[in-house]
């Protein structure tokens, strides 16, 4: 604690050098971005199909990041975004692989949605997706992310939450951007990418935005500690390699959306145990959308939505051809909505979704036999607004070939005045298992969520605003991974009842010379712990009942973003996270080791120049993790993978320029 106070008043005696400047400087041309007003009543899309409503009054716990946020930060990647959203965290799953916990709770196999332009990236093997030099920042005009559950909207995949990534449009574009960046660690390259993104509107009412993205980067140059105190260095094996393509076209009512993503990667941690060389593993996700949205009346809009996506992920080569393992499998998805304002008081929607999912498995060995599914959806919501605020109620029934009927409602009440906003939320939540899931054991079940959530928020002034939420997550038949008793085999079950809960508070202040956010998360299990998931020392009996594998109970995040001159930017941002727990080697009889991590401050510097002298330039230079303090990737349930190392100090250089 006494250092964490140390690097804190170094911290601030860094970032308040300017402060004096940037009062003086006032009176200069800023770089245009929203006020703190504007963004609290911006709308977004993410929280309702009836009706958009302002970040103040969706119908759930919302962050809104922009384009302009995520080039002040510096952000090398999604996961640098994320770090700075509450509840946020991040542990290693296999195969150099790193997902996301949410409140508290493991989300990364098929508990946390995310889109792209309305596609979904999770792959349809586990319902996961890959983070780490993966997804292109350049080409993101806003992120939107519900902490919370989103099922009534978007199905099994958003039990706890949806990140809904938007792309910039033509407009936005308008012309070519290409962007560089070269990250340097101690020992090895931290990421050497290339983007590129046109966007320009043609003759008549065609539209195109054509975005790319390439290139090569590492998760460390550590050294990993398998559980049998076996080593290996990560300098040259922990590739993460992205190709990225993503072509959209819009005509009048019409658009179309092509979006290639192959990312591979390589790793020696495998499932935990040191692997002698190297792996070669591909996420690949080819998808095209077509959509048709048409006005019919002043109140009543129609949307049509189909497309085709081939998943080819964790495709692993060892080496050897009779390992080879890959599965494919295609999906064909079919939407419509229809959206209907009664009057100003009422709106309405309603609408279909049928998918289909055929696997082929083409495994050289240990072929799985990967069912088929096909199921589709029907939902309704209504969003009325009364005197007591928006009553939102929604609900969703799907029927599945394998899992029969099932229904998530959701009711809301939000409403804002003048400076003040509450909101109290109730949902229901499922995750149906993925196809892997069955194949490992067709006797799954789909796991089920309630929630409650409550929030409220105060304008203080025009410049400063503060959001304070709390929410209660109830899951049963709760999906986890597991080895089968004496066969030792891997597999999947139904888990007894587990559950978070907890607060987030949030304050922020906005003005011409910059802008300042501190946040703080909290949480602690509730009616249970999956097995898999518990805290245990196995070698005396005692556990921390409180907490979970891998996530920190404390998360305070403080973010500074100061404009130096109306074309300079200095931002700086400290991240800490209380102790968390994680196994590290094993006892005679096999079991682990319990260690306790605590945690030294994540510190990261950012500059950001736009000379005026050549129009359309931007550079950015950085320091990520300034303490070299190395907070590791563990894993956040017990499955025998010792805690994976995450990058050294990395001097990030950023290039950027529009045509």
């Amino acid at each position: 604690m006494k250092n964490f106070c140390y690097f804190f008043i170094l911290w601030i005696t860094i970032v308040s050098i300017p402060l004096a400047r940037a009062d003086e400087d006032k009176r200069l041309e800023v770089l245009r971005n929203l006020s703190l007003e504007e963004l609290m009543n911006v709308e977004v899309s993410v929280g309702s199909k009836a009706k958009e409503k302002s970040l103040r009054e969706s119908p759930g716990i919302v962050s809104v990041i922009t384009s302009e946020d995520i080039s002040n930060s510096g952000a090398r990647d999604l996961i640098d975004v994320l770090r700075l959203v509450p509840g946020f965290n991040f542990g290693v799953d296999i195969f150099n692989v790193v997902g996301v916990g949410v409140r508290g709770g493991w989300a990364h196999e098929g508990k946390l949605l995310l889109l792209m332009d309305g596609i979904q990236m999770n792959e349809r093997n586990f319902g996961s997706f890959t983070l780490g030099n993966h997804y292109p920042l350049e080409h993101i005009d806003k992120i939107e992310i519900i902490r919370g559950p989103g099922s009534v909207n978007y199905g099994g995949l958003a039990e706890l939450g949806v990140i809904n990534v938007i792309t910039k449009n033509a407009e936005k574009v308008n012309g070519t951007q290409i962007n560089l960046t070269h990250g340097q660690m101690s020992k090895s390259i931290g990421r050497q990418n290339l983007s590129f993104m046109y966007g320009d509107k043609l003759k008549d009412d065609l539209k195109i935005t054509v975005a790319g993205y390439v290139g090569k980067g590492n998760r460390s140059d550590g050294v990993y500690t398998d559980s049998n105190g076996v080593s290996a260095s990560m300098k040259h094996s922990s590739e993460l390699n992205p190709h990225f393509i993503n072509v959209g076209l819009e005509y009048g009512d019409f658009s179309s959306r092509l979006l290639v993503d192959n990312y591979r990667t390589t790793n020696r941690d495998g499932y935990g145990t040191i692997i002698e060389q190297p792996w070669r593993t591909d996420f690949q996700t080819w998808s095209y959308q077509a959509k048709y949205n048409k006005l019919l009346t002043n109140d009543l809009r129609f949307t049509a939505d189909a497309g085709y996506t081939h998943d080819a992920s964790w495709a692993t080569d060892n080496g050897l051809p009779e390992g080879f393992t890959k599965t494919i499998i295609e999906h064909l998805w079919l939407k419509n909505n229809l959206r209907y304002n009664v009057s100003n008081d009422l709106a309405v929607a309603t609408g279909v979704e049928i998918n289909f999912d055929k696997a082929i498995d083409l495994s050289l060995i240990e072929p799985k036999n990967i069912p088929h599914f096909h199921y589709y959806n029907l939902f309704l919501e209504s969003d009325y607004k009364s005197k007591f605020g928006n009553i939102i109620m929604g609900l969703r029934y799907d029927n599945h070939n394998l899992f029969g009927g099932n229904f998530a409602p959701r009711i809301a009440l939000t409403k804002a005045m003048d400076k003040l906003h509450y909101k109290l939320l109730y949902s229901h939540a499922f995750r149906t298992p993925a196809s892997y899931n069955v194949a490992l054991n067709p006797e799954i079940k789909p796991e089920k969520t309630a929630v409650f959530e409550a929030e409220v928020g105060y304008q203080i002034h025009k410049n400063m605003s503060l959001v304070v939420n709390v929410f209660d997550n109830k899951t049963k038949d709760t999906i986890v991974y597991d080895l089968l008793p004496i066969t030792n085999q891997e597999s999947y079950f139904n888990a007894d009842k587990t559950g978070t809960r907890g607060i987030e508070a949030e304050w922020r202040f906005k003005d011409d010379w910059g802008d300042v956010m501190l946040s703080h998360s909290y949480y602690r299990t509730g009616i249970g712990t999956a097995n898999t998931q518990k805290v245990v020392n196995f070698q005396d009996g005692s556990d921390q009942k409180q907490l979970h594998l891998g996530l920190p109970a404390h998360k305070s995040v403080l973010k500074f973003n100061f404009k130096l001159s109306p074309h300079l930017n200095l931002n700086s941002s400290l991240i800490y996270n209380s102790a968390r727990y994680g196994y590290d080697g094993v006892d005679e009889n096999g079991s682990g080791y319990l260690k306790k991590y605590t945690s030294s401050p994540l510190f990261n510097l950012f500059l950001r120049y736009k000379p005026p002298s050549i129009k359309g330039l931007d550079i950015g230079i950085g320091v990520y993790d300034v303490l070299n303090s190395k907070p590791p990737f563990i894993q956040p349930y017990n499955a025998g993978h010792s805690p994976l190392p995450s990058p050294s100090r990395e001097i990030i250089l950023k290039l950027g320029y529009q045509f």
